[in-house]
């Protein structure tokens, strides 16, 4: 009878059988009961967790560790950090952290060697099996002793979310005779090939492969027998994604199961304007309406030899060019969409391009997606750098790049051109996107703090009383308004407004002004240190006070745009345009209008092409000017 006893116990431990060990006492707090829903990870309310394993013996002779189970619940499964931790304390590994997003809980989520990574996105719940953030094979390959007390470490790394442990197991089979690799991996790829590579967790040298597009039923992709490790996999297609399986052919032991799917997309062909020497040309547009757009891509693009010298990393940049139709442009890039990863973090360059590729002289950059360039000069090539502003490399993106012509500043623009305001009540609506920071920043000091140098008015009381200055319909900006006395240059502060935000409108209400002084108004972006843009408004501006109308010498300026001119004249003023009427060659009438304000849109889309001469009227004045219709 001792005999019998002896043999059956000899043949357990010899030979081994698949056990599994459970944990049913939760469910568990992640809070460790203290009723919060703070973060835990390193503080005191981490909560570990055992389980007593008997039986099993020190790993990877009898027995190996096959699998974690975990059952969870919790309300944001990105939050949920989680570790296995052998008995004797020498040995622990990361199962889940960051994963399932914002997924509730995990459900008989399987951790086992050779799976299928966690899903790092959105999932609700997490469920199947999956390979832990770190191989279970390293207890078995350190031959840690199993039998004794194996704890899970769990904790939640971010506040606001909470969850219990319901409950978890541990499973042991017995070691295989010819075990599985894992760990498997795709390096060194290229458009047509790449390294597969994983580890050996026994003694074998030679692999099975079998590799097909993502998504291939095992047994229907293409099979290569008799491998070693890496593997040089080639005549691949290129941006293509594939998926590939490994097992260890252990000889006369037999072959393992196989491990994998493992994923890996091959790089795409490069585009065509991938270095400088093929950029692409950009039509200019003669406003910012962008009718006509260059659509591109960064995927596959490389890094250039031209120096990085521009913000972000440029190495997947792709190259155009434009030539010079105006001292100011915009380059804007839209629609810009993930083609690979999803990174659109766009930067671009601008270059001087006299010196052509090999000499070209920076010029401006920007990381936001709209580029405003000043002090370009007409005529001259310049060339743009297109790139994923992160490095790595950045966006594999598409997009639409456009090279516009902004308007140019309102008439009213400088102090020494303001808007002379004859009478009240005065009402005026312009877009100042154009506008300029001619003298810089304006601090006259006194209530009147520093601001942009913005748009301006002028105004001289006949007879004192109040005015009431009044900001509205601003769209996308941030205005300050500042009135001040004196002249261009020499100015004393007498009110000012910044109460707003973006958007927002400012008011000067019940202001005194006293006749025969000359009062300056100043419209602007409310910064004293950066030079911000200026947009759309109105201004209002009424009271008791008389005006006079001799405020400034200039009063029948106007500004014309564009010339050559496709469908619209337009013409800004600094007083209301009377009238304009329009001659061709032979001095016939062909249009007359009567705007009666201080912008006005001549329609000349019905004139033919040729030359023709404009007769404005302003404050009694008139002036004439030659006109080209294309």
């Amino acid at each position: 009878m001792k005999k019998i006893t002896f043999l059956i116990a000899l043949m357990a431990m010899s030979f081994g059988y698949s056990q599994t060990f459970t944990d049913n006492g939760g469910p568990y707090d992640m809070q460790n009961g203290n009723m919060g829903t703070g973060a835990t990870c390193g503080t005191a309310d981490e909560i570990t967790l055992s389980i007593p394993v008997t039986g099993v013996g020190v790993l990877n002779t009898t027995n190996i560790i096959q699998s974690v189970t975990l059952n969870v619940t919790h309300t944001w499964n990105a939050d949920i950090v989680i570790s296995l931790r052998d008995p004797s304390g020498t040995v622990t590994r990361l199962l889940t952290d960051d994963i399932g997003g914002n997924g509730d809980g995990f459900v008989d989520l399987i951790l086992q060697d050779g799976a299928t990574a966690l899903p790092t996105g959105n999932t609700n719940p997490v469920t199947g099996t999956f390979a832990p953030l770190e191989t279970l094979s390293e207890f078995n390959t350190m031959g840690v002793n199993a039998n004794g007390t194996w704890e899970l470490l769990v904790c939640d790394d971010a506040g606001g979310d909470t969850g219990m442990i319901d409950n978890w197991s541990i499973t042991f089979v017995p070691t295989p005779s010819c075990p599985a690799p894992i760990d498997l991996a795709a390096g060194s790829i290229t458009t047509t090939s790449a390294q597969l590579s994983w580890t050996e967790t026994g003694s074998a040298s030679q692999y099975d492969i079998e590799w097909g597009p993502a998504g291939f039923t095992q047994g229907t992709g293409t099979l290569v027998t008799g491998q070693g490790n890496p593997y040089d996999l080639m005549s691949l297609t290129a941006f293509t994604s594939y998926d590939f399986y490994v097992r260890a052919d252990c000889m006369g032991a037999g072959t393992s199961s196989y491990t994998g799917p493992f994923n890996f997309t091959t790089l795409a062909n490069p585009p065509g304007n991938d270095e400088c020497a093929d950029a692409e040309g950009l039509t200019v547009n003669g406003d910012l309406n962008c009718a006509v757009v260059t659509s591109g891509t960064t995927l596959g693009a490389t890094a250039s030899s031209q120096a990085d010298d521009v913000t972000g990393t440029p190495d997947n940049d792709v190259w155009y060019s434009f030539t010079a139709t105006s001292t100011a442009l915009q380059i804007t890039l839209t629609n810009v969409v993930a083609q690979f990863g999803t990174s659109t973090d766009m930067g671009m360059g601008v270059y001087d391009g006299t010196g052509g590729c090999a000499g070209l002289a920076f010029f401006d950059d920007s990381d936001p997606n709209t580029l405003d360039l000043t002090g370009l000069n007409i005529g001259t090539l310049y060339y743009v750098r297109v790139y994923g502003w992160l490095a790595g490399p950045g966006a594999q993106a598409s997009f639409d790049i456009c090279v516009g012509t902004p308007p140019p500043p309102p008439a009213n623009d400088e102090c020494s051109t303001a808007t002379n305001v004859g009478a009240l009540p005065y009402t005026n609506s312009i877009d100042a996107t154009s506008a300029t920071n001619n003298a810089g920043f304006i601090n006259v000091g006194g209530s009147c703090g520093g601001m942009n140098d913005g748009v301006w008015y002028t105004f001289t009381p006949s007879i004192s009383g109040n005015v009431d200055i009044v900001v509205t319909n601003v769209v996308g900006w941030d205005p300050e308004l500042q009135l001040y006395s004196g002249s261009c240059g020499a100015f004393t502060c007498e009110a000012q407004a910044d109460a707003g935000f973006t958007g927002d409108g400012e008011e000067i209400l019940g202001q005194a002004v006293a006749a025969g002084t000359t009062y300056y108004i100043n419209l602007g972006n409310f910064s004293g240190f950066t030079d911000g843009a200026e947009g759309p408004f109105q201004i209002d501006i009424s009271g008791t006070a008389t005006l006079s109308t001799d405020s400034v010498e200039n009063a029948s300026a106007f500004s014309y745009y564009p010339n050559p001119v496709k469908n619209t004249l337009n013409i800004d003023a600094q007083n209301n345009i009377e009238n304009v009427v329009m001659y061709n060659i032979l001095g016939q009438e062909v249009l007359r209008t009567s705007p009666n304000s201080i912008n006005s849109e001549v329609d000349m889309s019905a004139l033919g092409t040729g030359a023709y001469f404009v007769k404005v009227t302003i404050a009694g004045a008139t002036q004439t000017v030659k006109i080209l219709k294309q």
